[in-house]
């Protein structure tokens, strides 16, 4: 363990230290970021037991059950109660909203998880 009080880049963040485990890593987005070990910018990973889903990765993180989240497994959308797997690489994000609409009203924008689009050289401001 890093003895400056954050934790080293490959230190695995474990609940259970017993038996088999998967291990995800996790990258946390806007303000979930707060969740983060102080000092610490990286991605985490974690060993959680076969089986967690994506309720248990949120309670081990310490985010609220009453938070709302966005999370990305595999290129999609998961729910809390998708079921994590061995090497899965978690996104966690607060849901952006944002649009136009009637006074009052609130457009609720989904954004899909991937790689960026690739931008050419010629599109480029520069």
């Amino acid at each position: 363990m890093n003895r400056g009080g954050g934790r080293s880049t490959t230190e695995t963040m474990a609940t259970h230290d017993v038996g088999a485990q998967i291990h995800v890593q996790v990258r946390l987005f806007t303000n979930l970021r707060r969740f983060l070990p102080k000092g610490y910018d990286g991605p985490l990973s974690y060993a959680l037991p076969p089986g967690a889903t994506v309720a248990d990765l949120l309670a081990t993180i310490g985010v609220p059950p009453e938070q709302e989240v966005t999370a990305g497994i595999r290129e999609e959308l998961a729910h809390r109660d998708t079921v994590l797997q061995d090497g899965d690489e978690v996104l966690l994000f607060t849901p952006m909203e944002g649009g136009s609409g009637s006074a009052g009203s609130t457009t609720t924008t989904t954004t899909t998880i991937g790689d960026p689009p690739e931008v050419a050289q010629e599109d480029c401001i520069g």
